[in-house]
């Protein structure tokens, strides 16, 4: 007994059916399709990702500055010194900014780090003063400027503009 209509010339073996196969025109339109799609969507994740990693320096200088003007705000004014940078922002100060311990009798501030962030274009999280002449130590991943409380990426700009930078803050805040 046979399954199915046979064939005119009766082969009963053709009469099982064979997958659909894709012809050369239906797999060139799929590949066509997938390459627009690509074309469109893929310079858009691009995009997205590195304005992701650009703002992360961004995030990472806020959190530093508003951290700073905290601490500026609970030492009557004074920025935190720039060899103390690290033992200022990560321990804790009696008010004229002297780092002390825990059982320190009298007010304490701090801290307000707990520890420096990473600076995401530097891998580091060293921190160096600016010079009064505007310049800075080569190995550095933040540049601090003591007299205006400013603090910036080492990637971001020359000295010298740095140095512009502070003496407009400081003007501005007389």
């Amino acid at each position: 007994m046979t399954h199915g209509n046979p064939l005119p010339d009766g082969d009963s073996a053709a009469d099982e059916r064979k997958p659909p196969k894709v012809t050369f025109m239906e797999f060139l339109i799929s590949a066509l399709v997938f390459a627009i799609v690509g074309w469109i969507c893929v310079p858009r994740f691009t995009q997205a990702a590195d304005a992701a990693g650009a703002a992360r320096p961004t995030q990472e200088l806020q959190a530093l500055r508003a951290q700073i003007e905290r601490y500026r705000l609970d030492h009557d004014g004074r920025y935190p010194s720039a060899d103390d940078f690290i033992a200022q922002m990560t321990g804790l100060t009696r008010g004229d900014g002297t780092p002390c311990q825990a059982t320190t009798a009298g007010p304490r501030f701090g801290p307000y780090l707990r520890t420096i962030p990473v600076n995401p274009e530097t891998g580091g999280n060293r921190v160096a003063g600016l010079d009064p002449a505007g310049g800075h130590p080569g190995e550095a991943d933040w540049l601090y400027d003591e007299a205006a409380g400013t603090i910036i990426s080492s990637t971001a700009a020359p000295p010298e503009t740095i140095s512009d930078r502070s003496a407009d803050t400081r003007r501005a805040r007389r």
